[in-house]
């Protein structure tokens, strides 16, 4: 469009000016015929011109170089006739054929109410060609930069999607584990950087969603076997048993199993829901000692087959302190540090469980020491993992510490309107 603006313009520019010259050559004959018509005015060889007197409705030429274009004398008179048809019109142009005319007048000194009138002839054929070949060029060079953008464009997008084509070609390779590769991420903060950031922190969330999976399937395999076997085999000695009626003991191991059992199955629920981010709390008025007793009867099984031993200290001041909670995931908070202090700890001394008050709070402390064989074991961390969730849920804050020889958790119980009841 641009381009069509430029030729328009430029081909209006050169025809002003080629006709303009035509009139100004006119101009200057004209003027050699200002004192005498009759006199022969002095030419160039490309100026080929006719002379005439006019007047309104009639026109005589009494001049005609030889090598004026032939074929126009009953044309002429016509044209020149618009000299007093169209008044103040005292010169202009026509176009015929390969043939531009230039007419100029001016008032005869010497013939009264007549007009000197010049006609001078062109061969505009050069002239067309000039324009034509502008009409070429500008077209080849709008060409040209039509193909240069276009190979430009294709370059520039080829060499701004190589970046992206190679974040697809890396995203296709990555498969689902829990050690997954990341995409590459430059330093630049362009949009490709950030859409970098996004897919890693998305294949962040997928590595941790995958390893929390296998997490799970990993210790519902290990926790749950154990509880089966055991009931086998207290199964099968159960069966030698029953033929000596002596069966009330191996009923009773039974029967802390499915107790166990319970226990696990319901961490695993409860640790599904936190995965799912789902969990939903049934908080009611929950009495701190009698939780306590609760989970030290219910793991009791754990202690005894371990060998551990449990000193409880309880801060009379506070022994029927009364909170807001969910029962069962209270239940399964203290299950599970009892139980990792049992299996973990060593039965040379006591684990010390203590509850005392402080400022604004209640506190819960389990300290055991660690069993260099029982160290060695490889656990999962869930149950701790499980015990701060939990805490997170009801506002309270659980912390965890290890030496050489020791381990101890303490639960801090705010004791504000919100949590605790009196």
């Amino acid at each position: 469009m641009l381009n069509l603006l430029l030729y328009t313009t430029l081909s209006k520019s050169l025809e002003i000016a080629f006709q303009s010259n035509i009139l100004l050559e006119a101009n200057g004959v004209l003027v050699q015929l200002r004192d005498d018509y009759l006199q022969i005015p002095v030419t160039n060889a490309d100026q080929p011109i006719q002379i005439w007197l006019g007047s309104s409705g009639s026109a005589t030429k009494f001049y005609e170089r030889t090598d004026f274009p032939d074929g126009y004398d009953d044309l002429l008179p016509l044209v020149i006739d618009q000299f007093y048809t169209q008044e103040n019109k005292n010169r202009f142009t026509i176009e015929s054929d390969s043939l531009t005319f230039g007419f100029v007048r001016n008032p005869s000194e010497t013939a009264p109410d007549s007009d000197i009138i010049v006609v001078l002839s062109k061969n505009n054929r050069e002239h067309k060609e000039q324009l034509s070949a502008l009409k070429n060029r500008i077209i080849l060079s709008t060409t040209s930069a039509c193909l240069i953008s276009l190979a430009l464009s294709l370059l520039f997008a080829q060499i701004s999607l190589k970046p992206i084509n190679l974040l697809i070609e890396k995203a296709k390779s990555i498969k689902p584990s829990t050690n997954m590769d990341r995409l590459p991420e430059s330093k630049t903060g362009d949009e490709l950087s950030q859409l970098s950031q996004t897919f890693n922190q998305m294949i962040d969330r997928i590595e941790e969603g995958i390893q929390n999976q296998s997490r799970f399937f990993n210790s519902a395999s290990h926790e749950l076997r154990t509880p089966l076997a055991n009931m086998q085999a207290e199964l099968e000695l159960e069966l030698d048993n029953l033929k000596k009626k002596k069966a009330e003991s191996t009923l009773r191991s039974i029967q802390q199993e499915v107790t166990r059992m319970q226990l696990i199955v319901s961490d695993f629920l409860m640790l599904a829901q936190l995965e799912a981010e789902s969990i939903s709390t049934s908080k009611e008025t929950l009495r701190i000692d009698d939780l306590i007793y609760d989970m030290i009867d219910k793991t009791k099984y754990m202690r005894d087959n371990s060998g551990a031993t449990l000193k409880l200290k309880i801060d009379h001041r506070i022994e029927s302190f009364k909170f807001l909670g969910d029962k069962a995931k209270m239940e399964s908070l203290f299950s599970n540090l009892l139980i990792n202090a049992y299996k973990f700890g060593d039965n040379s001394e006591s684990i010390s469980m203590n509850l005392h008050s402080g400022e604004g709070s209640l506190t819960l402390s389990i300290v055991n020491n660690i069993s260099r064989k029982n160290q060695q074991m490889k656990g999962n961390g869930l149950g701790l993992w499980l015990c701060k969730k939990i805490s997170e849920i009801h506002g309270f804050h659980l912390s965890t510490k290890q030496s050489s020889d020791r381990f101890s958790v303490e639960l801090t119980i705010p004791t504000n309107a919100h949590n605790s009841q009196h």
